[in-house]
Order: structure tokens, then C-alpha cells, then sequence
């Protein structure tokens, strides 16, 4: 028997260096689909900068393109934010991570656009690790002062920390997505809106 199923998507944006964290944010949403969401009638759909097609003009433009028309969107950042990724016009980012979470979240305060949900993980590091005091690591602590302000982010020491974070993510996500309908509700900086169209 048919079922209808409702996809939603996940950016993942983090800078190089996290690449094995970004591929574990994948397995654990495809995991989480198939123990849970599926049954329950939605899917969550994890993407990143590697499934935007190319064309012509900015690179982060393509990408933020992309990165606004998901439903949620997930930043990672551990001892670097990355490259400058050149001026959008308006403003100039410190990096192309850091322009797309800006971009996210004035998308979620705003609603003009689908992101009903905007998370923060930063990856621990110790102070005596190589590269503790480095120009990047300044970058990445100017960067959390920033989000501080406008975020409540967590913190994850390795793959298991990162799973239980994601993992309560989904559940309060799929749970908010059963519950349109319902008044909304905030959690930190996060507003889940009505849909038009019930699930």
C-alpha cells in the first residue's frame, strides 16, 4: 500500500578538516529515516556544498542558493572557519562557512524562507593541541562570540557526542513537524511555523 512521505532537507556546512563528522551527520540522518522518520511519514534529506550543481557566477552563491531552500541547516566548526569566500556584494564573510550560517539565520528570523531550523556544533579542542593558538583558532573564537549571541550552540568532543547531539535534533524536528497545527513554538532562536499544507 502506498504511503505519502514529506522530505525535508539538511545543508551540512563546515569547513575542510571536518569531512569524516560531515559523512557521520549523513549515515546518522539516513539511519535515523530508516529506524524512524519513514514510519512516521517524512524523510530527511542530508545535504551539502558537494551535491550543489555548478554554473555560472560565485561559487557560495550557487551554494547559498541551495543552503536556503533546505529546512534545516547544520554548521559544524572545529579549529578553522575556512577561506574567504570573496564578496557577495554586500558584505564581505570571513569565510564561506561563516556566510552561510549568516545567511541561515536570517533566513529563520526573518521566515522569508523555508529554514525553520538553524544548529550550531562546534568540536572541542583542547588548548594543548597543535594548532590551539593558531591565526584560524582566533578566527573560530571571534566566530563563537558571534554565535553566542544569536544561537544556542553545542559542543562535541568526538562521533558518539556528535550522534546523541543529531540525533536530538531529529527527534525534536520530527516532532515539530507532526505538530503542525499546533501553535508554534520556540526553542532558543528556533520558530517552527505552520505549514500551509497539513502532513
Amino acid at each position: 500500500m502506498p504511503i505519502t512521505i514529506r522530505g525535508h532537507r539538511i545543508f551540512v556546512s563546515c569547513p575542510d578538516g571536518l569531512e569524516r563528522e560531515r559523512d557521520k551527520c549523513h549515515q546518522i540522518v539516513n539511519d535515523f529515516n530508516k529506524r524512524s522518520a519513514i514510519k512516521r511519514g517524512f524523510l530527511f534529506i542530508p545535504i551539502d556544498s558537494r551535491d550543489v550543481p555548478g554554473g555560472v557566477g560565485r561559487a557560495q552563491s550557487i551554494i547559498n542558493a541551495n543552503l536556503l531552500d533546505c529546512d534545516y541547516v547544520l554548521v559544524m566548526v572545529w579549529n578553522k572557519l575556512g577561506s574567504p569566500p570573496g564578496t557577495d556584494g554586500q558584505k564581505e564573510y570571513s569565510s564561506g562557512t561563516e556566510e552561510e550560517y549568516s545567511k541561515a539565520v536570517e533566513c529563520a528570523k526573518t521566515g522569508n524562507g523555508p529554514i525553520r531550523n538553524v544548529v550550531v556544533f562546534f568540536k572541542a579542542i583542547s588548548a594543548e593541541e597543535p594548532g590551539a593558538r593558531t591565526p584560524e583558532m582566533e578566527q573560530v573564537l571571534e566566530f563563537k562570540k558571534k554565535v553566542q549571541k544569536e544561537v544556542f550552540y553545542k559542543e562535541f568532543k568526538d562521533e558518539n557526542e556528535l550522534e546523541i547531539l543529531l540525533m536530538q535534533h531529529l527527534d525534536e524536528w520530527l516532532f515539530g513537524l507532526e505538530s503542525v497545527g499546533q501553535p508554534a513554538r520556540r526553542q532558543g532562536m528556533v520558530v517552527y511555523r505552520e505549514d500551509d499544507e497539513q502532513p
